[in-house]
């Protein structure tokens, strides 16, 4: 399922940009618990197998709502990377996210975030 029959890594993107705000949501809920059902099929590994990367992740995951695709997202983030699975979330903000992903979060794991200068000190609070 994950590679080829040639060994090549498969690569599935889905583009959900031209969806109203509802059908974005239904659809990324609906992909989480499927990829989270896929993830506790598998038995643990302690190799990467596969990657779940979403960009501009404003309003999937924030602190304050229980949007329908906050609580799979949720459970990735805490035990995907015991099956061997990383997820890698991208926003312009990191605190429009919930507080409680960040510590299963790797300590690298923003070191390829630029901060603007604004923000400077919202991050330097985030990294303490």
């Amino acid at each position: 399922m994950l590679y080829t029959k040639e060994g090549r890594p498969r690569v599935s993107i889905f583009s959900i940009a031209h969806l109203s705000d509802n059908e974005r949501m239904f659809f990324v809920s609906l992909l989480l618990n499927e990829v989270l059902g896929w993830v506790r099929a598998q038995s643990g590994s302690g190799s990467l197998r596969a990657i779940i990367y979403m960009d501009e992740i404003f309003g999937f995951f924030p602190p304050v709502a229980e949007p329908p695709s906050k609580k799979p997202l949720l459970t990735l983030l805490k035990q995907a990377r015991a099956f061997g699975v990383g997820v890698l979330l991208a926003t312009q903000n990191p605190v429009d996210l919930d507080y409680k992903g960040w510590p299963t979060a790797a300590p690298g794991s923003s070191a390829g975030c630029r901060p603007s200068a604004t923000k400077n000190d919202s991050w330097r609070d985030w990294r303490a």
